[in-house]
């Protein structure tokens, strides 16, 4: 048995296996607050309309993994979703979407669903350490659509109970649908998400297929095709599953409001020197120094049609930081700023590549940045910015952000519930059911959003 097949057999009986007694509290609280999160940005994504359902309202539910994959889609379109920044991945709105949508009902259904997030996350984030995911999206490869079918195949093995060996098959076929090029922007709304979707889709159907006892090919599922696919050669070592409970969804990152990874530490930086007492109408230059590697994305200019160059512009959100604070959160990004005020901002604000910060990347997204005003210069350099790891967002902190997201949708109540159940799904059967009745409803056709999940019901 080759090295790479072997990876793959281990993979598999890792998917299938029992990972909530591995899990210790700290981990499975994580694992909780992550996914509390997710469903806070699934429901804003929902409300904003950012992924147009494309099923008409007046006809009936699509399939079970059509409805996962539109969810997902939405998740990963508000960019206020989770990040692992070592593989450049955003391992929640695939593991998310996949684990609360196959979850059998019935007991035991808190300890099946901490068993699919983490053989989910697991697997998603070594694909994209295996493929040097950071390194490739400046390639034109978007790790996270990269990395999602298999992350899927190995939640679906778990939540339909395959064997390790139906698994290995799952696991080969997902990997046979592996894409991950990356489709810029070409209007809105973008198929850019619901691409993403669909990788989600892929594994889920793979999963389904090794069940049904279609074969897939785990002699070739990984090895020379990977190098030439994604122009590096793999480090397949990467797929292997972290021994015990050290996975490496410890180290992922929950973002503080909605925006790049790779512009976060930018913003928390000018709000520290803001909070010195500066008046942004005395700034003069804002210098914003940033690793060699996403200099340029950060750098794109701002354009009305794509919400998305709001959210990856320094100078945007810089601006919005100084001078309109409670639209970091702003998810569907409808109105773009123009105003003399904020325009003249923006324009003092420029980035630069820094090769010294190159050294932190890609276990840490860092920025310095150094403001002028007409009496001084004042510097912040960020290597973990709050979200990270490192300076992780509390409980509470969590929560604000995800009633501040879900309450225009469903109330202030009824995000309430959700997240206080969300939050304990994965340690009581009944709480992981409500969440994942939500979820789907939130899967439905336009007019199932309308009637029940945009008036709060089901709380």
């Amino acid at each position: 048995m080759g090295a790479d097949v072997d990876i793959l057999t281990q993979l598999a009986g890792f998917s299938v296996a029992d990972q909530a007694p591995r899990l210790d509290p700290a981990l499975r609280a994580k694992l909780a607050l992550h996914l509390a999160d997710t469903l806070a940005a699934l429901v804003a994504g929902r409300h904003a309309g950012i992924v147009p359902t494309p099923v008409p309202p007046d006809e009936d539910a699509p399939p079970l993994i059509d409805r996962i994959a539109f969810l997902s889609a939405s998740v990963r379109s508000t960019e206020a979703d989770d990040i692992y920044p070592a593989g450049c991945v955003t391992s929640s709105s695939a593991v998310v979407p996949a684990a609360l949508g196959l979850l059998p009902s019935g007991g035991g259904s808190a300890q099946l669903l901490a068993d699919a997030l983490a053989v989910g996350h697991e697997a998603m984030i070594g694909f994209a350490e295996a493929i040097h995911g950071p390194f490739v999206l400046a390639e034109g490869i978007w790790p996270s659509c990269a990395a999602a079918p298999l992350a899927a195949a190995a939640v679906a093995s778990r939540c339909l109970a395959l064997t390790p060996e139906r698994a290995r098959h799952a696991l080969a076929i997902a990997l046979a649908m592996t894409g991950g090029r990356m489709v810029p922007p070409g209007g809105a709304p973008s198929f850019r998400w619901l691409a993403f979707g669909q990788a989600v889709r892929s594994g889920l159907f793979a999963g389904l297929a090794a069940q049904a006892g279609y074969a897939g090919n785990p002699d070739t599922a990984l090895g020379p095709w990977m190098e030439r696919w994604f122009g590096r050669a793999p480090d397949l070592e990467r797929l292997r599953p972290a021994p015990g409970g050290g996975l490496r969804f410890r180290s992922a990152s929950l973002k503080p409001f909605c925006a790049a990874k790779q512009v976060t530490a930018a913003i928390h930086g000018f709000r520290r020197i803001l909070s010195a007492g500066l008046d942004p109408a005395a700034i003069r230059e804002v210098l914003v120094a940033v690793p060699s590697f996403y200099e340029r994305m950060l750098t794109q200019p701002v354009r009305s049609e794509d919400r998305l160059t709001t959210i990856t512009s320094a100078s945007y959100q810089l601006a919005l930081a100084a001078l309109a604070p409670d639209d970091l959160l702003d998810i569907g990004r409808e109105q773009v700023r123009v105003d003399a005020v904020f325009r003249d901002l923006a324009g003092c604000i420029r980035v630069v590549a820094d090769p010294e910060l190159d050294l932190y990347y890609p276990q840490a997204f860092p920025a310095r940045v150094t403001v002028t005003s007409a009496d001084r210069t004042l510097t912040e350099t960020i290597v973990a910015a709050p979200g990270d790891a490192q300076v992780p967002l509390t409980e509470e902190e969590v929560r604000a952000k995800a009633l501040r997201l879900m309450s225009p949708a469903i109330g202030a109540d009824a995000a309430r519930v959700w997240f206080t159940e969300a939050l304990a799904a994965l340690e009581d059967d009944r709480a992981a059911e409500a969440t994942q009745g939500r979820v789907l409803a939130l899967g439905g056709s336009g007019a199932a959003w309308a009637a029940r999940g945009a008036s709060g019901r089901g709380a």
